[in-house]
Order: C-alpha cells, then structure tokens, then sequence
C-alpha cells in the first residue's frame, strides 16, 4: 500500500542505520525546533512508502560495494517520491562525495560532518525545501483525486475565484468542448470562457439566447436554464463560496426532465 498521508508533523526517513543509530543521534541532535520525527523503514519496500510522505531521506552507505548504493536511483524513480535523497557516509567508508552524487543521489553528507555546527543548517534547508515540494505534491494529489471523482459526477462544476478567474474546471467540459480544452486553464477569465464555448456552440450576438447566458456568466449570480441546437437542455447554478473566496457554477442535463413535461 503506498501513497501520501497528512502528517501533523514533519518526517524524515533513515535506512540502514547502524546498531549505534549514528544517523538517528546525529539528526536527533541537530534537528530545528519543530515537530519532526524519524522513521526507520526495515525493508526496502517499507522504505518506499516511508520516503513518498518524508522531507528527507537518508541512506546509510558503508563503502563502494554496499547495496544500498542501487536505492538512490531506485527512489529517484519513483514520481511519488519529492524528498531528497541523501547518503549518509559511515565513517571507515572512504567515500568522496561526488563518487556518492554519481550513483543517483541528490546530497552526501559523512559522518564527520555531523560533528560541525553547519549540519544544522544543512539539516534545516534540507527540511524546508523536502515540506514545500511535499505539500505541493499532496495538493496535486488531492487535485487530481476530486478531479477524477467529479468527472464521473452527474453535474459539471467550474470554479472562479474572487476575481471571476476559473481555478477548477471539471473533466465534463474538456469532453464537451474537446477543440478550446487547451486553453480552459487555471487563471481563464469567467467572460472568455462564456465566449469560448458561446462560439463552440454556435450562439452569437444575434441569437436571443446570447445575452440571457451572457448575463449569467458575467454575473456569477442566480440560475439559468436554456437549450443548445441539438435540442440538449441545461440548468446552470452559481452558489458564492463562503468567506468571499469566489463563486461554484454548478451545470446539469434536464433534457430528460423537460421531455416529461
């Protein structure tokens, strides 16, 4: 089972440490004044899952055979995965850092190095670079997840933010409108969306349903109900999001609804 998990705390991932836990003090005694804790997967399968919701990884590597040298690429292949990489270099292991960098891993730090009061600093800007890019990764996760549960809901929805700017748009009409699916993006203002897909389904000024929807869409406001040429009728529905943050436009197929009446 693998995937992201919302941590009230910050994680950092250790494999192969020694029976002394080298790694586990070191980082214990440098880590910043926040909640961070350290697991220490056992398997490599476990490692995997421990580093797809960690800010950072270290390997313990023990010298230019030790097969913990193939995990580095193993991870870095691994999309889920946004932490760093870094080799921990036992001491007695004679390694050089760029012999270490070549083998796939994004840092090196020896044991020595621990001992010096910049491992602090290190450690810190290892951290906070490993939390920003797991966060965004998460929000892309999440992003994607109601996508996917949206796109098979039986209402199209799109999002505009306070300043009428689209900041979700549901799969419905990228199927709807396969040709302009390009440009329907975060940040698409609301009056060229409505004119993009006035013009894809062939309402212009003229038409006596133009400025009825036109209305609505610049609005934002109220609902709507009106039928394109091939005799397919929707209901349209702004709702204001709480706090001001923008506006949710709900679209529903009442063609069926109509046709009993």
């Amino acid at each position: 089972m693998s995937g992201f998990k919302k941590n009230s705390h910050a994680l950092i991932a250790v494999y192969g440490d020694t029976k002394d836990k080298v790694i586990t003090k070191a980082l214990s005694l440098y880590l910043p004044d926040r909640d961070i804790r350290i697991m220490e997967p056992d398997s490599v399968e476990t490692l995997e899952i421990a580093a797809q919701n960690s800010v950072l990884t270290f390997i313990a590597l023990s010298g230019k055979n030790d097969p913990n040298f193939s995990l580095g690429p193993k991870l870095q292949k691994n999309h889920l995965i946004s932490a760093d990489i870094v080799g921990f270099c036992l001491e007695g292991s004679g390694l050089a850092m760029i012999e270490t960098l070549s083998k796939g891993f994004d840092g090196c730090v020896s044991q020595s190095d621990t001992e010096k009061i910049e491992f602090k600093q290190y450690l810190a800007k290892r951290i906070e670079k490993g939390s920003r890019r797991l966060e965004s990764m998460i929000q892309e996760e999440e992003y994607k997840r109601l996508s996917d549960a949206l796109s098979i809901a039986p209402v199209s929805m799109i999002v505009f933010d306070a300043d009428k700017r689209a900041v979700f748009v549901s799969d419905h009409y990228f199927r709807a409108y396969p040709r302009i699916a390009p440009r329907m993006i975060r940040g698409l203002r609301v009056y060229d969306a409505f004119e993009m897909m006035a013009h894809e389904e062939g309402i212009d000024q003229e038409d006596e349903r133009y400025a009825k929807i036109r209305q609505f869409w610049h609005s934002l406001s109220g609902s709507i109900e009106f039928t394109l040429d091939n005799g397919t009728s929707y209901r349209l529905k702004a709702i204001a999001l709480p706090s001001n943050r923008g506006t949710l436009v709900m679209g529903q197929n009442i063609s069926s609804y109509r046709d009993e009446l």
